[in-house]
Parts: C-alpha cells; sequence; structure tokens
C-alpha cells in the first residue's frame, strides 16, 4: 500500500544520499560503550571514503525534524568546519515549536 508518507519518503531519497555506518558506540581508546559515539565517529567514516561535489553537508539523525527552513548562507559556516544547533529548546518553551503543536497552552 503506498501511502502520502512513503511517497514523501521516497521522495525524499531522491534528493538525499542517506548513509548507513558502522557501529562506534564503542571506543576503543577509553575502553566504553556510549551511543553518542555513533554520529562523530559515521562522519569521520563517511568524509574519509567521501568527498561530496556538494557545496554544503547536513547530518541529521532519524529522530530529527526540522520544523522550519534554513538557508546555510544564514549561518556562519567555513570551509572545513562543523555547525551544530544551539539545543535551548530542551529549556521551557519560548522557541515557539511548543506554541505550534499545542497553542491551547501558553508559554511559560
Amino acid at each position: 500500500m503506498c501511502t502520502s508518507w512513503s511517497v514523501t519518503v521516497l521522495l525524499l531519497l531522491r534528493r538525499v544520499t542517506p548513509l548507513c555506518s558502522l557501529q562506534y558506540a564503542y571506543n576503543e581508546k577509553l575502553k566504553d560503550w556510549y551511543a553518542a559515539y555513533n554520529k562523530p565517529g559515521a562522519v569521520v567514516e563517511y568524509f574519509k571514503h567521501n568527498n561530496p561535489k556538494e557545496e554544503w553537508v547536513v547530518v541529521l539523525d532519524s529522530d530529527m525534524l526540522l520544523h522550519k527552513a534554513f538557508d546555510p548562507k544564514d549561518l556562519p559556516l567555513e570551509r572545513g568546519w562543523a555547525y551544530a544547533g544551539h539545543y535551548d529548546y530542551l529549556i521551557g518553551t519560548d522557541n515557539g515549536l511548543a506554541l505550534r503543536h499545542v497553542p491551547e497552552v501558553a508559554p511559560r
């Protein structure tokens, strides 16, 4: 059955190249397991084996949601440097996301 969700996914996959990498949760140097090691390990692995022709590379987790459009030209980006979002959305409800999804609850 073809749902609107699956059509959206198929359209999206024509525009992006997904990456499946090895497991990097174990840090050999520190001798410990930590799931957060996966993303930096996968990014390093990607750039070891790929030289993308695109001007920008966006790294998203499968559980991430973009709640508004962004233009890389509006960000302080420099070639060869990473840029990450500020995760202050976890503090309070002043970023507009809560208001968008639960408008009946006043911001605190």
